[in-house]
């Protein structure tokens, strides 16, 4: 489930956040993310591949998983 998806309250017009802070919680937000989405999709590969280890992933398993998100991410 996307982040995007998850229903979320509305926050007030007389919340104290700054413009600074929450450009801060989308950033730290967005890396966790990426990071959830990068373990699922090693779990994809490593369940096609029964001989794979999450320690020791081949360049080409390493290389799928990059394929599926690189349309998602962009490069820094």
């Amino acid at each position: 489930m996307r982040y995007q998806d998850i229903p979320r309250e509305k926050i007030e017009e007389s919340s104290s956040a700054t413009s600074e802070e929450i450009a801060e919680l989308k950033a730290q937000l967005r890396k966790m993310q990426l990071k959830i989405d990068v373990l699922e999709e090693t779990i994809k590969v490593i369940k096609k591949d029964r001989d794979a280890d999450l320690k020791t992933l081949k360049n080409r398993e390493k290389a799928t998983i990059i394929d599926v998100l690189k349309n998602e991410y962009s490069l820094p």
